[in-house]
């Protein structure tokens, strides 16, 4: 009798196992269509603002890599991002240019957008702002708005704030990070 306790329990337990079992893939973030800024320095820090300046260089412009970061999976095609860039004190074409359109390549889960900033003379008595900014379109969501350091800082993931200047010191209140170019002054990773 016990023998065959033994054996139905098996059996049963065995039944249970084959029906509870069906091969699937987990949908971790398989819905989730996301974009967020993701700029870190060397030292694997999350910033959201930038300082750059020309006083170290040579060139006339200076291109500045802004890193965004996919949430979800790769596609098969390259979708736009929407990334807007406003100032109230630099002027596109004169102070900066864009790289064009903002794009998530045929995939890729993050791209580098880049911004050029230009040299100009009244940079050696001003500090200029950019503010880039992320708004969700029809092939992303913006799944949060900002990312909480181990330290307890909490930076923008929807927002990338860039100050530029030809000066020895950055404006009062600017990110003192000389020369975040990716020329030999590098201190933000591409990873």
């Amino acid at each position: 009798m016990k023998k065959k306790h033994i054996i139905h329990s098996a059996a049963l337990l065995l039944g249970l196992c084959l029906a509870g079992c069906k091969e699937s893939l987990p949908d971790n973030f398989g819905a989730i269509e996301g974009i967020y800024f993701y700029n870190q320095l060397t030292d694997r820090t999350v910033v959201d603002s930038a300082a750059y300046t020309f006083i170290y260089e040579d060139a006339d412009v200076l291109e500045v890599p802004v890193r965004l970061q996919l949430v979800g999976r790769a596609a098969a095609q390259p979708r736009a991002v929407d990334v807007r860039v406003t100032s109230q004190d630099a002027e596109e074409g004169t102070d900066y240019t864009l790289g064009g359109d903002a794009v998530l390549p045929a995939g890729s889960v993050s791209f580098d957008y880049v911004v050029t900033l230009k040299r100009t003379d009244i940079l050696k008595e001003k500090t200029k702002n950019l503010l880039l900014e992320l708004r969700a379109n029809e092939n992303f969501i913006i799944p949060f708005t900002s990312q909480v350091q181990s330290g307890g800082d909490t930076v923008s993931a929807v927002t990338f704030k860039i100050n530029f200047s030809d000066q020895r010191r950055p404006q009062v209140g600017a990110v003192c990070s000389w020369g975040l170019s990716r020329s030999r002054n590098s201190n933000l990773s591409a990873t």
